[in-house]
């Protein structure tokens, strides 16, 4: 399986550290009684010679992994699975880890990164610019020719347009995807060809004429396309290997503040309600920080989302 999530090429720590942080090892005992969760990190194997701990992960002392190389939580092994105490910043040593990227950070203290990465499918250009396409069949039936095959709905696909992304990537990568997965009405859909025509770009819907991935985000790497041509526009501040980027500190005017304030407010009310009705995925979800991040280098987008311009060709705001 190929995964690019977020746009940067993604390593199979991460995977790892998406199990991690999801189910938050829900289920843990002594490795020799109880069975493990699944994808938990084997135990009792020995350390390889070229792997070397960092002092606060210790293997035992015979060079084996084991419950307290990872975990800090004393007699952790011994105790029922219910009991473990996954709030502990403790859980996994040098914790809390409250996201993806920092449980991805504590597997590299063991293992390279570099020997896990995965293939990034929308990296298709060469150093020397020549087109690589050994990428093009991961969506495409059959390698597009550049020159003559340039209307995209007489493309065949491996899988519909949605599950091509969805494959690699998570359902709902940021904050109001689902509520972008419907069919346009009739003056959003004017608004749409409207914003085509005028800016040169494509915009597409999906086989049953709804928003989708592609219709906001394209999968080739600039250059891959003519840029002159609707189909090969883009917004690219960065490389595709970096992936999006962000303001760490961000300066929001107090308008801008407030309004995101309140709909932060929302969203965890609304998280509460689906916690009551047992909906959440676990009842860490209230607990994880949600915040606003700044867009300061954009990539794989149609046209220039931290300026308006992408939600513009759809929607209209007043002031």
């Amino acid at each position: 399986m190929v995964c690019a999530a977020n746009n940067k090429t993604t390593s199979i720590l991460t995977v790892f550290a998406v199990y991690l942080l999801l189910q938050c090892l829900s289920v843990y005992g002594s490795e020799a009684e109880q069975e493990m969760p699944a994808l938990h990190h084997v135990v009792d194997v020995e350390i390889l010679q070229d792997m070397r701990l960092p002092k606060e992960m210790q293997a035992d002392e015979n060079n084996m992994l084991v419950c307290s190389t990872c975990h800090g939580i004393e007699d952790i092994k011994n105790q029922p699975y219910d009991e473990v105490d996954k709030n502990s910043e403790d859980f996994l040593r040098g914790g809390p880890y409250r996201s993806i990227s920092e449980v991805n950070d504590f597997c590299s203290n063991c293992h390279k990164v570099e020997d896990t990465e995965r293939l990034n499918v929308h990296k298709q250009l060469k150093a020397d610019g020549r087109v690589d396409d050994r990428y093009c069949e991961y969506c495409h039936q059959k390698t597009p020719d550049l020159e003559h095959d340039t209307d995209w709905k007489e493309m065949k696909f491996q899988l519909g347009l949605n599950q091509l992304c969805t494959g690699c990537h998570l359902e709902n990568p940021h904050f109001n995807v689902a509520e972008h997965r419907h069919k346009p009405d009739e003056k959003m859909r004017e608004q749409i060809k409207k914003a085509q025509k005028n800016k040169n770009v494509l915009l597409p819907l999906d086989e049953e004429e709804q928003v989708t991935c592609i219709t906001c985000h394209t999968p080739h790497e600039k250059g891959l396309l003519d840029p002159e041509t609707p189909g090969g526009k883009q917004t690219a501040d960065t490389a595709v290997e970096k992936g999006i980027e962000y303001i760490s500190s961000p300066e929001w005017s107090l308008v801008v503040k407030n309004d995101k304030q309140e709909r932060l407010h929302e969203l965890k009310h609304k998280l509460y309600q689906a916690q009551k009705a047992g909906k959440l995925t676990t009842n860490e979800d209230l607990k994880q920080p949600i915040h606003y991040k700044k867009i300061d280098k954009e990539i794989l987008l149609r046209l220039a989302a931290k300026n308006g311009d992408l939600c513009e060709s759809c929607h209209s705001f007043k002031d």
